[in-house]
């Protein structure tokens, strides 16, 4: 059974993920982001990433994929976290049947957002390609080149049909 764990101080969230969860995945509560971690998947509360950017940096880690659940978290900060190495974006408000959703896609491999925001993700990325720091520009096409690995096919068509 895959482990899925939630890093959140939230309560209400934690009972949300664990009902919606529990019966196909052994669910845990985890009080940090330890780069020992192992995990098929981490729902990381949105207010943690407000109080620490750095969490951003966690995404990278290629075995374990990252949903983050929010209430109303701003559109740009959705795109940033999924650039960064997220999976997805959830609203808290969703129903379970939809939270549990959208880890059986992420595990997959899918990326879960909303439809509107593939092509500002995908316009993210090729101005990020654009830009001239060569250190920082590297650490983000390999970002980007990952999000892009993880767009379900149908995702790369409507991302293809955008782009021309």
């Amino acid at each position: 059974m895959p482990q899925i764990l939630i890093f959140s101080d939230n309560k209400a969230l934690i009972q949300l993920c664990s009902t919606a969860l529990s019966s196909d995945f052994k669910v845990d509560c985890i009080d940090s982001l330890d780069n020992d971690i192992n995990a098929a998947a981490i729902i990381i509360d949105a207010l943690k990433i407000d109080k620490n950017q750095h969490i951003l940096s966690a995404f990278n880690k290629k075995t374990t994929r990252y949903l983050i659940i929010g209430s109303d978290w701003p559109e740009d900060n959705q795109i940033s976290a999924l650039v960064h190495g997220a999976a997805g974006y959830c609203n808290e408000q969703e129903p379970p049947k939809l939270i549990h959703q959208a880890i059986i896609s992420i595990l997959k491999g899918d990326i879960w957002i909303q439809r509107h925001l593939v092509p500002k993700v995908i316009g993210t990325l090729v101005q990020m390609k654009q830009l001239p720091d060569k250190e920082d520009l590297q650490s983000k096409q390999l970002a980007a080149a990952q999000l892009i690995k993880s767009l379900s096919n149908r995702e790369l068509d409507v991302a293809n049909m955008i782009r021309s």
